[in-house]
């Protein structure tokens, strides 16, 4: 078992240090030395008080140190120095005139694609094509085939290009969202956004890519 300890005290430049840890809360200082917890402790309370002078407390590691000249972690950051990025920074155009031979066209022109990190002058594009509507309906007939062979008596099984997040919205089905006022909104809203997006489907297939590819090293950090 690995932790990280931080400590939100300033520490003085050429000067040495005892380091002590030691329980934060009653419960573990009561525990570490041996005495009867009751349950009356408080699990929140504090193992002590600012105000306490005298306060007895298990020792669970110790060490000694010195700092040297200034230049800790917040001197550094302060040195930093900011820039304008432009509203292009984390935003691509993402071809969707020919996505799969079963498709059309999602979009005559580029669709823009943001990533996980994006300028804060980045405007979010909008699909707009007059081809979303046709292409979001043949789409969700594509997705939804093989929970329609499912429920039809001895047809066939199909396989399909994959409901991102089917597992987890437990949804087999792929609602087009039509822009309708009288439209009732699918549940989970986020799966139907999910799916029927070009641009969001292909950062789910990127993120499922990279699980496939690293799933032992995932579980073992896990």
């Amino acid at each position: 078992m690995r932790a990280r300890l931080l400590a939100p005290r300033r520490l003085d430049p050429h000067r040495a240090y005892t380091a002590v840890l030691v329980p934060a809360f009653e419960r573990g200082r009561l525990a570490g030395l041996g005495e009867p917890v009751g349950d009356d402790v408080d699990g929140l309370a504090e193992a002590w008080a600012p105000e306490d002078v005298a306060v007895r407390l298990p020792v669970y590691y110790r060490w000694s140190f010195r700092t040297g000249a200034g230049g800790d972690f917040e001197q550094l950051a302060r040195r930093l120095t900011a820039f304008s990025a432009g509203p292009d920074v984390g935003v691509r155009e993402l071809d969707v005139r020919t996505p799969d031979p079963a498709l059309p066209p999602a979009s005559n022109r580029p669709l823009p694609i943001q990533g996980a990190l994006v300028s804060p002058a980045a405007r979010p594009g909008t699909w707009s094509s007059p081809a979303r509507a046709t292409f979001q309906e043949k789409l969700a007939a594509l997705l939804n085939a093989p929970a329609d062979a499912l429920a039809t008596e001895n047809a066939p099984r199909i396989v399909a290009p994959p409901l991102w997040g089917s597992w987890l919205a437990a949804q087999d089905r792929l609602t087009v969202l039509t822009g309708d006022e009288d439209q009732m909104p699918p549940q989970p809203l986020w799966f139907h956004e999910l799916n029927g997006d070009p641009r969001l489907r292909v950062a789910a297939g990127l993120g499922a890519e990279i699980v496939r590819r690293q799933d032992q090293q995932l579980m073992a950090a896990a």
